[in-house]
């Protein structure tokens, strides 16, 4: 028969087991507690050492490029997952009618973590995105959200159905009343 590895100990008076090794499994790693990282990293030299998971919600924004007026929202939600130096977030903006006419430049919404600044990459990080009531051009036949090194936002690109390559960015004139947007995307920070 196999002899488990368990680590027991007492609190307040209750024997507890900790840890538990299980050898009819390869030696697996039991914790009915889970693992508690700290509130604040403790960054690690070592690249095969976890050092940091956070779970958690924030609100996103839109923003634009060039200027920002008034938006007020249905809905704003965003959840996230940091495991060690990758973040993966899952976003819904739904502004509520049109977004106003002070409003210029690219779209942008806002993530919780500033992308990595990796000189050898461009884009750190493509997701997948559906939508309604966004307006894009004809001739484009994919529409995808990317966040670009050393920002703290992702733009959604609308890539051009022929051998071109042409890709732009979705903006302002691209918002009708009510659009709605869920993505999800990871990245490097």
């Amino acid at each position: 028969s196999d002899k488990d590895i368990i680590i027991k100990g007492n609190d307040g008076g209750s024997t507890i087991t900790a840890a538990t090794f299980d050898m009819s499994n390869a030696g697996e790693l039991i914790l009915p507690g889970g693992i508690n990282f700290p509130d604040t990293q403790v960054a690690s030299g070592d690249g095969n050492t976890l050092d940091d998971y956070e779970e958690g919600t924030f609100t996103p924004t839109i923003t634009f490029s060039s200027s920002t007026g008034s938006i007020t929202y249905n809905t704003q939600y965003g959840r996230y997952t940091k495991i060690g130096n990758m973040v993966t977030v899952w976003c819904t903006v739904y502004p509520s009618g049109g977004i106003s006419s002070g409003s210029s430049g690219t779209l942008r919404m806002s993530v919780p973590f500033t992308c990595i600044n990796d000189t050898d990459m461009h884009n750190h990080g493509v997701g997948s995105l559906i939508y309604d009531r966004l307006s894009n051009s004809a001739d484009h036949f994919m529409i995808q959200p990317f966040i670009v090194k050393n920002t703290a936002y992702v733009q959604i690109a609308q890539m051009q159905d022929d051998t071109s390559g042409g890709k732009s960015e979705l903006g302002q004139s691209n918002m009708v009343d009510n659009t709605y947007i869920h993505f999800s995307l990871s990245y490097g920070v």
